[in-house]
């Protein structure tokens, strides 16, 4: 079964839990909205080698991103697990009741470092525990939501990579309509590309016409409409980033346009911003996240490449 086969797509609906019992087909209960977390992957062999050619390290540039579609994370992806995994896991691992990830590399080691490792299918009457971390402090011990690998989520195939942009964005219309609005839950979490999840939200993958970049390991929170709004588009409410983040956005006219997207949408009340945050000498579980204006030049948010 290839990459953006629907047959991948009703096997894994048909393999979720129904709502309540009470056979429905996951039709989002006609007329309400979903709530679904994106996480990007961590930065890759290839993210690093892209960085360091266009710095002027041509040779390991290059043999980097000759790692191909399929690339582990990289040195600095494994820091970036190290310091922000369980403070991603902590917040979201309450809050949504599954996961479907990508089963490329990088996304798969993203998802086991936020949420676990999980051995259950969703159907599974055994509940798989885990403790998290609590705001104030102490522990809070909870259900693991279930994980599920989903092809469809992979990076852009080579066809998709080498073609007219349509062929992702077809991809992706299909997975929002056919998946994303008829999955029996009201809340869950996708670990995966920022391509694909540019072209969810905003209708593009490109820089500058995306919306907003996204950083490794940020988290978007979108509202997906019902399936009977199939006109509807997913909306981006709140994004959760970091001052590395910010501080790789392009000195260019793509990361300005970003930037003041995000102040628009922060300033129209559509979306709020945090920033992912650790205080000096804090350890990684530590990391608190609070929330920070874009309006007014006292912070910002956004993404990454």
């Amino acid at each position: 079964m290839g990459v953006g086969d629907s047959r991948e797509l009703r096997d894994v609906l048909a393999s979720l839990p129904t709502r309540d019992g009470d056979g429905s087909d996951g039709d989002n209960g006609g007329g309400k909205s979903k709530i679904v977390y994106l996480v990007r992957h961590t930065r890759s062999e290839q993210n690093s080698g892209a960085r360091q050619f266009t710095e002027g390290h041509c040779c390991l540039g290059f043999y980097k991103m000759a790692c191909g579609f399929d690339a582990p994370p990289s040195k600095r992806g494994f820091e970036m697990l190290e310091e922000r995994a369980t403070p991603v896991g902590n917040f979201l691992t309450p809050r949504v009741e599954c996961v479907f990830f990508s089963p490329l590399k990088r996304a798969e080691v993203t998802k086991t470092a936020v949420f676990g490792e999980y051995e259950g299918a969703p159907k599974d009457t055994s509940a798989v525990e885990v403790e998290v971390e609590v705001e104030g402090g102490g522990t809070q011990t909870i259900e693991k939501p279930p994980q599920v690998p989903l092809w469809f989520l992979k990076e852009r195939s080579k066809r998709e990579t080498c073609g007219p942009s349509c062929h992702l964005s077809n991809r992706v219309h299909r997975f929002d309509i056919e998946f994303l609005r008829r999955v029996p839950m009201d809340t869950f979490a996708l670990v995966g590309h920022s391509v694909f999840f540019r072209q969810l939200v905003f209708g593009s993958m490109h820089p500058g016409e995306a919306g907003l970049l996204m950083g490794n390991i940020d988290t978007w929170c979108i509202e997906v409409p019902p399936l009977d709004e199939p006109e509807a588009q997913p909306t981006l409410r709140a994004t959760y980033t970091t001052n590395e983040t910010l501080e790789a956005m392009p000195q260019t006219l793509d990361g300005l346009i970003d930037l003041i997207h995000l102040a628009l949408l922060v300033h129209q009340g559509t979306c709020q911003v945090y920033l992912d945050y650790r205080a000096e000498g804090d350890p990684p579980s530590k990391h608190r996240v609070f929330q920070t204006r874009v309006a007014g030049g006292r912070g910002g948010g956004g993404g990454g490449r």
